[in-house]
């Protein structure tokens, strides 16, 4: 059925739905799964920002905890499962092309992530066709 499975996660409830669904739907086909984690780019704040601003530095370091965390929650649900598998971040300022990229890169044919909006997590075919494994 599906060879390789990208899972996109922040971290959130939902994701870690997401992420249950998708190592599971891996262990029953045998795929391997890639857990993803996309981070937007540090953007210094405005002058009429309201906000505390936040240095650059400080950013790269909550992002890399964000992005540790998350990655974890893969390993330790892939590990359980004995599925293979592999975590990766990207920084992107949309999201939702990074996912689709990393498919493409990685030709995974599944993606398994969070719909919006509720109803919990459900499979979604990535764009990307299956080129190799």
């Amino acid at each position: 059925m599906f060879k390789h499975i990208l899972i996109p996660t922040d971290g959130s409830d939902l994701s870690r739905k997401a992420i249950l669904y998708g190592v599971q739907l891996a262990k029953e086909s045998g795929a391997k799964v890639t857990g993803l984690t996309v981070i937007e780019p540090y953007r210094p704040p405005a002058m009429d920002a309201v906000l505390v601003p936040i240095d650059e530095g400080d950013y790269e370091e909550r992002s890399r905890v964000l992005w540790e965390t998350a990655s974890e929650q893969v390993k330790m649900a892939a590990d359980a499962a004995g599925v293979p598998c592999e975590t990766i971040r990207e920084v992107h300022d949309q999201p939702y092309r990074a996912i689709i990229d990393a498919a493409q890169r990685s030709a995974a044919i599944s993606s398994s992530w969070p719909r919006m909006g509720g109803g919990g997590s459900r499979p979604c075919c990535s764009a990307a066709k299956r080129q190799r494994c």
